[in-house]
């Protein structure tokens, strides 16, 4: 491990990196004796393409090179695209102003059917989402980026729908989501790409180990990081370097390896005093204060860690000013410095709260659904158009063979769309009469197995214990320790009859079976802890006795339903209503807990199904509405 760092930070100046270097002297030379402008505007576009990632002035410099060249050759959209490297220079440096100015005259409206347009706005979208992050502003970001991804997916831009979904992890990442995040890049990382585009992974990488190491699962975020450090090798990436270095610094910081923590950071700041980042610079800072303090060096760390905050403030990387303040806070406290402790925390509270607030959890996962809506939407569309494509060239084949071949095929199909209604019907009712058999086997079984216990072994059981009473007066002549042991036996002995008795009831309550379905209800909820699930009950109409099996299984239906409550659904409080009308029997339970997605779930339990086919058993009809948070209701109708 010790030996892989080491190589790889000397690789930053030597083999790879050194050959990129050469790409982009080679380029800028060719770049400055070219002729021809329109040569040399796209050499001076591939050169801010290839240096996006390398000195931060020389950058700036091609990029407005690309600017004044692309003017000369009168072509809008290159002098678009020139102008957005621009912008992207201001963005790195943290010059939000000269960003927004730059983005509001970038005009892509040229040629809206290019490909090349297209690509161009989607970057221009990026970098607009990007300026959110540096602002603060996630869910605005985040609206951006699933905007791309829409649109990237289905206009054949990989580069830009992988960016964007990285964009939408870092969103989650950045609101401390970091459950969501990883999925997101998880499913970014496991997306085949070509080499082409293997480049844009890069950051999904760094970032989910940086997720990982969030919430303390630091091999696996080692994991990560290291196979994102070799890729941004790969690629030459010196801004997803930093980054990696940062988070495998803040491992080792865990870890308590304080050299090889140094080491990575110490390498990561002079990156990014290469690249001009001041965003990212400030981590690196925060990371160093940590690793001081550690050392008990605490003035050095609070120092380090207040002119991260001011740069923070002078540059308006709003999105870093919680972190800092959170680091400056643990700091203060490992110092004994509570009072000061307790200011960065309230600082660090106005900002999450500010940042909530603009944010909350239930809006972005408002979004998500959206963007899976859409993109199902145009699936849907997609297919639909395929399949009125394939209608278009059946009918004129139709046409061709002659009207007489279509009306033999419309019959065809009407009497083949028939048999397969009857088979349905067929297969539907064999199915129901199935579930009736099922459940009137299970009821028969249920009273065989409930007689069983009541009418054989409670007899048994109190027969043994009649016997053993009946020694009882003789047990005064053995010793302590034996009539301890015989006194056991008998207790042993009412709680087994007991046992038999309880099982007995619930397999078969003989509330049910002597008093009616009401009093049956009544006695079970009675049953019931109070103190975990507090059960309001109404119980009306119902004056007379219905059908045995009728009583049977709505009681069923009502002890699955209570009985999921207290097992799954975390409530505290459930309202159960039975009413007997003149148009049947109407139930409904609903609870507060914490509910399901009943219409997205792959898999709702054999438990739910059970409570369906027993409704459909006696011809009712029921419905469910369940949301995650929002408890649940179960309502059904037997007439």
């Amino acid at each position: 491990m010790r030996r892989f760092l080491t190589v790889l930070l000397i690789s930053l100046s030597s083999s790879s990196f050194l050959h990129g270097r050469s790409v982009i002297d080679s380029l800028a030379s060719l770049a400055r004796e070219e002729k021809s402008p329109v040569v040399k505007l796209n050499l001076y576009l591939d050169l801010c393409e290839l240096h996006r990632t390398y000195a931060i002035d020389s950058f700036y410099q091609y990029a407005t090179q690309a600017v004044h060249a692309a003017e000369k050759v009168h072509n809008p959209l290159l002098l678009a695209r020139a102008r957005y490297y621009v912008g992207v220079y201001y963005y790195n440096v943290s010059n939000v102003d000269s960003v927004k100015s730059v983005l509001a005259r970038l005009n892509t409206n040229m040629t809206p059917k290019s490909r090349e347009t297209v690509i161009l706005s989607h970057d221009i979208d990026l970098l607009q989402a990007s300026i959110f992050m540096k602002q603060n502003k996630q869910k605005d970001a985040m609206t951006l980026y699933y905007d791309v991804m829409s649109k990237a997916g289905g206009q054949q831009d990989s580069s830009a729908y992988l960016r964007a979904m990285n964009g939408v992890g870092w969103s989650n990442m950045e609101l401390g989501r970091f459950e969501n995040a990883i999925s997101w890049f998880q499913k970014g990382i496991r997306i085949p790409v070509s080499a082409a585009y293997e480049r844009d992974k890069v950051r999904m990488y760094i970032n989910i180990a940086s997720c990982y190491g969030s919430i303390n699962k630091v091999n696996i975020a080692k994991h990560y990081i290291l196979d994102g450090l070799k890729f941004a090798e790969k690629h030459q990436d010196l801004f997803s370097m930093a980054n990696g270095l940062n988070v495998l610094g803040n491992v080792y910081i865990i870890e308590k390896k304080t050299d090889k923590a140094i080491e990575c950071l110490t390498r990561a700041t002079e990156i990014r005093k290469t690249i001009g980042d001041p965003f990212f610079a400030v981590s690196d800072m925060s990371q160093l204060a940590i690793l001081y303090a550690s050392n008990n060096d605490y003035e050095k760390a609070i120092d380090l860690s207040l002119k991260a905050i001011q740069l923070s403030k002078d540059k308006k990387i709003e999105a870093k000013l919680p972190f800092l303040y959170n680091t400056l806070s643990e700091i203060y406290y490992k110092q004994g410095n509570y009072k000061d402790a307790y200011l960065a925390l309230a600082r660090l509270a106005s900002f999450k709260d500010q940042r909530y607030q603009d944010a909350p959890a239930e809006e972005l996962d408002e979004l998500q659904v959206k963007y899976e809506t859409s993109i199902k939407e145009n699936t849907i569309q997609r297919q639909q158009f395929e399949l009125s494509r394939k209608n278009y060239l059946l009918v004129g084949a139709f046409v061709l063979v002659g009207f007489t071949a279509l009306l033999g095929l419309l019959a065809y199909r009407n009497a083949k769309n028939k048999e397969t209604m009857r088979l349905q019907t067929a297969l539907a009712k064999e199915k129901e009469e199935n579930a009736k058999a099922i459940l009137e086997v299970e009821e028969k079984e249920r009273m065989r197995f409930a007689a069983e216990l009541h009418d054989g072994l409670g007899p048994m059981l109190s027969a043994v214990k009649y016997n053993l009473s009946g020694i009882s007066p003789s047990i005064n002549s053995l010793d302590e320790e034996d009539k301890q042991v015989f006194e056991k036996a008998m207790t042993i002995l009412d709680d087994s009859c007991k046992e038999v008795r309880q099982v007995s009831h619930s397999i078969m309550p003989n509330a049910l079976l002597k008093n009616g379905l009401a009093n049956a209800i009544r006695d079970f909820v009675s049953k019931i802890d109070n103190k975990q699930l507090r059960v309001h009950l109404n119980v009306s109409g119902i004056e007379n006795r219905l059908d045995i099996k009728k009583e049977i299984a709505v009681y069923r239906i009502i002890q699955e339903c209570i009985n999921n409550v207290i097992k799954h659904a975390n409530a505290s409080e459930l309202d159960l209503s039975v009413v007997q009308d003149s148009d049947g029997l109407s139930v409904a339970i609903e609870d507060n807990g914490k509910g399901f997605n009943f219409l997205h779930s792959a898999n709702n339990g054999i438990g739910l199904d059970n409570i369906i086919t027993r409704v459909r058993y006696l011809n009712g009809h029921i419905d469910i509405d369940s949301r995650e948070g929002n408890g649940t209701l179960i309502a059904f109708q037997i007439p």
